[in-house]
């Protein structure tokens, strides 16, 4: 069964529907032709309602601790998003916490319980963090974003100094490029079950 196989099978459905309330109403003219315009415009909108719901709850599964960039992929191609939109807003979700978080840093040092949390973190695995980041550069964010987590690698990065553009721009990478071999994976593996 194609991926959208549901729309295709309601959409001709509807089609089949509307020709024939056209063939037997034509006496009304213009305004059975007006009925059809609405139904496209109807069946259009609900498609883009579909596809944001979807791009919305993949990009919230991204989003969350714990969940990271792998379980966003899997959910996105599980809910019938195509491959790359999945990547996308898998990517995006992933991301998001990065600049949310260097932006507000200042702000959040301010509070006196995140204050104590962040040197708590800083502590804790901050210096295991700092010399790995020293050994091996900023191919530690590429390789080590998804895997230690996007929300890890922001709190922590600042703290050691890096600049935040290479963050950002070191994570995005990382977080592309895992999404992108999850996805390849994925669909990879779906092909092999199909033959």
């Amino acid at each position: 069964m194609l991926p959208h196989q549901e729309v295709l099978d309601f959409v001709q459905l509807e089609l089949c529907i509307s020709l024939y309330r056209f063939n037997h109403k034509s006496r009304r003219g213009f305004s059975s032709v007006l009925q059809q315009s609405d139904f496209w415009n109807s069946l259009l909108i609900m498609l883009f309602f579909q596809y944001l719901t979807k791009a919305f709850t993949t990009w919230s599964v991204g989003f969350f601790p714990y969940f990271e960039v792998y379980t966003a992929v899997a959910t996105g191609i599980a809910l019938r998003l195509d491959p790359i939109s999945s990547v996308i807003w898998s990517v995006f979700g992933n991301f998001t916490p990065i600049p949310l978080f260097l932006w507000g840093y200042g702000y959040l040092k301010k509070i006196p319980q995140i204050r104590a949390w962040i040197s708590k973190l800083e502590k804790r695995g901050g210096k295991r963090v700092k010399h790995a980041f020293d050994r091996y550069g900023v191919w530690f964010l590429v390789l080590m974003t998804s895997i230690i987590g996007s929300w890890t690698i922001a709190v922590v990065t600042p703290l050691m100094g890096v600049q935040p553009k290479r963050i950002m721009f070191f994570s995005f990478v990382g977080i592309a490029l895992y999404a992108v071999a999850t996805a390849v994976a994925i669909t990879s593996g779906m092909t092999w079950f199909e033959q």
